[in-house]
């Protein structure tokens, strides 16, 4: 075992700042990281009340120092999640604050240890991976957006009574379905970007929910034609609304859909149905394929970021990424579960329209 004096000289090779405060308050400890990263000194067996100290420079308003001595004091104070904080001197930078709780024999709070943390260089690298990937989502958008275009002009110049309009007329749509799947894409790796970050903004209106599925299962039934698989959305009724950001939902729907649609065997049904629950608040809403499922320790699993299926479902990483935050957004939540007749689930809830 460690002896006082090892303990001491490994907290001082830590690039970490290290405050330690007992129950009355008292300053006990410091490592000799606190003063260049923080910008601050403090008197050891003195309370911290009393230290001559900018309380900001620990992420602290001056007037939540006394509180937390006080919770220190009445056992109040729980260990948080780390507090992420900006400060100006000694420069500026990024501060990530953990607070630990240290109990003696008996289960009583002894002591915090304040742990400070320069973040600096992870919140510049996150915001460059942010900055690179809205500079590659918008140089994409603007070709993808002209070869739609393109697609859609010669759709309506194609004569469908003709053999070769009919050829073009299939070609434009498998490249239209590619497009809108690749631009689904590069919308999705900014939207979750944004999302994991905080910073997403919803454009929330009543909408109804029928016309969305209707849209979406229009836009894909030649895929489904394709792979002989039917379409359904009767289970939906049509004076349903929700108060959703349209666009964004009709995306959750599209991957959702079109996963059902790649994942099902011929000859089967994707079944989209929506239930409003007993407390009037939310919709279940389910898209229900006759696939071959989804194990169960992957279930959870597939809402990570890029994360790929071991067995044939695949595709699935980013696309239920986005599902999984933007629903989340709106204050709802998603999960897979087992058809009874086997295949997958995906159930999500979405706010109900109210007055």
């Amino acid at each position: 075992m460690l002896n006082q004096n090892q303990v001491d000289i490994l907290l001082q090779q830590l690039k970490d700042a290290i405050v330690v405060i007992n129950r009355q308050g008292t300053v006990t400890y410091t490592n000799h990281q606190l003063h260049p990263l923080l910008g601050v000194k403090l008197q050891l067996d003195t309370p911290l009340t009393d230290q001559d100290i900018a309380f900001s420079q620990f992420g602290f308003a001056d007037d939540a120092i006394p509180t937390l001595v006080d919770d220190i004091a009445n056992q109040l104070v729980n260990t948080n999640e780390p507090h992420i904080f900006e400060i100006d001197v000694p420069y500026q930078r990024v501060i990530s604050r953990t607070i630990l709780e240290v109990q003696d024999s008996i289960g009583q709070l002894e002591s915090l240890i304040l742990l400070f943390r320069d973040d600096t260089p992870a919140q510049q690298f996150q915001e460059n991976q942010n900055n690179l990937a809205s500079m590659i989502v918008h140089d994409l958008r603007s070709p993808l957006t002209a070869i739609t275009s393109g697609l859609r002009l010669l759709r309506d110049l194609a004569e469908p009574d003709d053999s070769f309009g009919q050829v073009v007329l299939q070609t434009t749509e498998i490249s239209g379905r590619a497009v809108r799947k690749l631009l689904n894409l590069v919308s999705s790796i900014l939207d979750v970007t944004k999302m994991e970050n905080g910073h997403y903004n919803l454009s929330v209106e009543y909408a109804p929910l029928k016309p969305i599925i209707i849209n979406i299962m229009d836009e894909l039934t030649p895929l489904a034609t394709e792979l002989e698989v039917t379409l359904d959305h009767a289970q939906v009724d049509q004076q349903l609304q929700v108060d959703v950001d349209v666009e964004k939902i009709d995306r959750v729907f599209y991957n959702l859909i079109d996963n059902a649609i790649k994942f099902s065997p011929s000859n089967s049904a994707v079944r989209v149905t929506a239930t409003v629950e007993d407390d009037s608040k939310m919709v279940l809403v389910q898209v229900i394929d006759h696939g071959k499922g989804i194990p169960d320790e992957q279930k959870v699993l597939v809402f990570d970021r890029y994360f790929q299926m071991t067995n044939q479902r695949r595709g699935t990483g980013l696309g239920l990424t986005y599902c999984k935050l933007t629903v989340e957004a709106h204050g709802g939540s998603i999960w897979i579960e087992d058809n009874p007749k086997g295949g997958t689930i995906f159930s999500f809830r979405l706010p109900v329209a109210t007055d």
